[in-house]
């Protein structure tokens, strides 16, 4: 008899891939404004200080969610995914296809 619950069989068939969203921008916490990763590299040493790198914290900011939600996402620990989280997220970092956040195998 297996002792496997629902909920892990449901979870390994999920994959996050918010965490690695996240290191594909930076943000101007100043303005709130994000800047993809291929567009940082093109600005002058000037501008990019005006950048740092996107943190969890910074995107429950710009989504408006707590940021134990974030990192609950990242790390699959949530024992269910409201979609209001994942679209607000979504729509933080201006995402169209929800496959981008969390993908199902």
């Amino acid at each position: 008899m297996s002792t496997t619950s629902t909920y892990d069989k449901a979870t390994h068939r999920i994959q996050s891939n918010l965490e690695t969203l996240i290191r594909q921008y930076f943000i101007d916490e100043s303005t709130n404004t994000l800047l993809p990763i291929r567009s940082y590299t093109e600005l002058s040493s000037d501008a990019k200080r005006l950048y740092k790198p996107l943190t969890k914290g910074a995107l429950a900011r710009l989504a408006g969610v707590r940021p134990n939600v974030i990192t609950e996402i990242c790390h699959l620990q949530r024992g269910t995914l409201n979609i209001y989280h994942l679209s607000s997220i979504a729509e933080a970092l201006k995402i169209k296809n929800i496959n981008d956040i969390i993908e199902l195998r």
